[in-house]
């Protein structure tokens, strides 16, 4: 496993290439079967299969940002961010190195505890953290921490 600056550098382009490659793959036949076929949506053999496609494609998209991404290393908080509320709730932290990290629910890794993970952390704290996931701005896409150990 990989430390967590490796990961950072190394697959940032990789995640952005992935995240434009489904955009366009999944996108634009919506929009043409949409434009195209608007009163036989129900029907539409064609539409329910792309939304199957589409589905499958998003678990793969997740499995490759996650196994490529897989990182563990040692960080100590500075600070921990106040959570935004919305579809789902963020909980982010900071290490001593500016570094954020979000703490959220993920349905397919089963894990919906974010919020008392985030209570459990304490400011100026050391913890071994496992997580996927690098920072790239334009998408505002934080690295996600799975689990974490207090040292």
């Amino acid at each position: 496993m990989n430390s967590f600056g490796e990961i950072n550098k190394k697959n940032t382009n990789i995640i952005i290439a992935i995240y434009i490659t489904l955009f366009i793959i999944i996108l634009l036949p919506l929009i043409y079967i949409i434009l195209y076929n608007p009163n036989k949506l129900g029907n539409n053999i064609i539409f329910w299969l792309y939304l199957f496609l589409i589905l499958f494609l998003g678990f793969i998209q997740f499995l490759l940002l996650y196994y490529l991404t897989k990182f563990e290393t040692v960080i100590t908080i500075k600070e921990k961010l106040s959570p935004m509320y919305g579809k789902g709730s963020i909980y982010r932290i900071v290490d001593t190195n500016n570094n954020i990290f979000e703490l959220r629910d993920n349905i397919l890794l089963l894990d919906f505890n974010s919020a008392n993970d985030y209570v459990s952390l304490e400011e100026g704290h050391k913890y071994k953290i496992h997580g996927y996931g690098a920072r790239i701005n334009i998408l505002s896409l934080y690295p996600k921490i799975n689990s974490f150990q207090k040292i």
